[in-house]
């Protein structure tokens, strides 16, 4: 059993260096200022992910109401203006 832990810990320094964890926070994210760029980057990044998500939806909704001859600008639904 120490055999094989010595044989993982000496793995270990090859991928993350001697001394090291490998869970340290990555020298990107080091600092107040980048954790805060980087959460600002990533929040945007949703932000448009979600519009373009619920864009698509929207289309598919649409889509299907002209599909189904159910149109929500035509009062009382019924027949859609295809032109």
């Amino acid at each position: 059993m120490l055999a094989e832990a010595r044989k993982k810990d000496e793995e270990e320094d090859r991928l993350f260096g001697k001394g090291s964890r490998g869970d340290e926070m990555s020298k990107e994210l080091k600092g107040r200022r980048n954790q805060l760029a980087r959460l600002k980057e990533c929040q945007e990044r949703l932000a448009r992910e979600k519009e373009e998500k619920l864009q698509a939806q929207s289309e598919r909704i649409e889509k299907r109401q002209v599909e189904e001859g159910n149109c929500p600008s035509s009062p009382g639904g019924g027949e859609c203006d295809r032109s």
